[in-house]
Parts: C-alpha cells; structure tokens; sequence
C-alpha cells in the first residue's frame, strides 16, 4: 500500500464540498511530494477532525481536494502538559516543541524560574513546528500554547497532578502518579530549581520523580519525564 500523505487544513474549513490548500500546504503537496491529480490524501484540523480525499485539482500553486470521509479522533484524556522554565536558547525552545509534539504533550506552558534569563516570545514557528511532526507522525490534535510569569503562577492557573523530577527526594513510583486527572510535569531551565522553588512544589504536593542518575539538558529531561508518563498511562504500547 503506498503511502497517503498527510496535510494541515484550519478548524473553520467546510469540509462539506472541495477544499483549497492553504499556500504551504499546496506548496509542500506540490513541490516536496509531488502530489498528482487522483492521490488519496488525508487532511486535518489540529483539533480532532480527520478527511479522507482525493486530489481533485493541482495548478502550479493550488491543489484543491475533494473530500471521501470524515472521522473524529477524542482529546486524549488526561492530558499530559509539560510545565518548562524559560531556557536560554530558542532553538533548545524549538526542539522541545518538537519532542513534546511527536510525543503526545497536549499543552506546553513556559514560565520564569529563579535561573531563567531569557524570556521566549510567543511564536508562530511553534505552531509550524506542530504542524509539521503532527503531519509527519499521525497525530490529530495540535498542542496549545501558553507563557506565565512564574512557577507560582504555573501552580494556580494550570490545574492537574503535578509531577517534578528531583534527585535529592525520595522518588514516588510512577504508576501512583498517574490516574484521571491531567498531569502536569515541571522541569526546571539550565541550572534547574532552586530550593525555594522545590519546596513550593512540595507544597502544592507536586510528587518526586526519577530519571535516573545522570543529568540532562532540560528539553531531554523533558522528553525523558514525558516519554516515562505516557508510559504509565499505557500511550506507548500496552502495559505489562
């Protein structure tokens, strides 16, 4: 079975009679795979909506398809958000968008912790990025975005089961921190927590977790914690 390519429409498109590529969309359906006239594609909104069609049309910049299907994939639920403190680089941003996307973060909040220096501005390319791993991996919800102030601010607005990897607590097993309600992980910028920052956690009962002994850059400890939560909910392959 050959491939069926995957592409990006917005939420408010009228998939009730032929739908027009948005310019990048087209672009990369007409000069990255060479999309022809009669190929199956499927296109989706980012927010669960998923449609089965056919290339009806290709000009040199336009590709208009005619729709065959629809489907609706649920939120998964709970969901997992990934509560990071500003990193320095946009790009260390940028990759961790990536990772958490492909791996299924539902939200991304980025806050000010005591070692922050650099503040990230809301991007579009955030979004573009997305897109592109949702594109590439199967995935039908895009993740949301949003920049806090500080950890205090993380802890009374984003409401869940908060989990903080720290080497110097006594870790509590994962598979007691996961149930029915969203978890939220909160991983620290280059230079990690401070102690006060740690004892709030703790006092908003945020539960130690381990990664292990080694120290990682903060997008792969956010990757790691992720990767280790979507486990235990049973995300990445039934349980044992």
């Amino acid at each position: 079975m050959s491939h069926v390519y995957r592409f990006h429409i917005s939420a408010d498109t009228d998939t009730s009679d032929t739908i027009s590529l948005t310019e990048s969309e087209a672009h990369h359906a007409l000069h990255v795979v060479r999309i022809q006239v009669g190929d199956a594609v499927v296109l989706f909104d980012g927010q669960g909506r998923e449609i089965d069609g056919l290339v009806e049309r290709a000009t040199k910049r336009e590709v208009f398809v005619s729709p065959t299907g629809e489907r609706h994939t649920p939120c998964p639920e709970p969901r997992v958000v990934l509560a990071q403190a500003w990193l320095h680089r946009e790009k260390s941003v940028e990759e961790l968008v990536r990772k958490g996307t492909e791996l299924g973060v539902s939200r991304f909040v980025f806050f000010r912790a005591k070692h922050s220096e650099r503040k990230p501005r809301m991007n579009e390319k955030w979004r573009r990025t997305s897109i592109e791993v949702c594109k590439q991996c199967g995935r039908n919800w895009l993740p949301a975005f949003s920049i806090l102030d500080d950890l205090e601010d993380v802890l009374e607005l984003v409401p869940g089961r908060f989990l903080v990897a720290a080497k110097d607590a006594a870790p509590t097993p994962l598979r007691n921190c996961v149930g029915e309600e969203d978890v939220v992980i909160a991983v620290g910028p280059e230079g990690d927590f401070t102690d006060s920052e740690l004892c709030l956690l703790a006092a908003h009962d945020a539960a130690p977790i381990s990664l292990g002994d080694a120290t990682y850059r903060s997008e792969a400890a956010a990757a790691l914690a992720t990767s280790l939560v979507l486990y235990e909910m049973g995300r990445l392959g039934p349980l044992p």
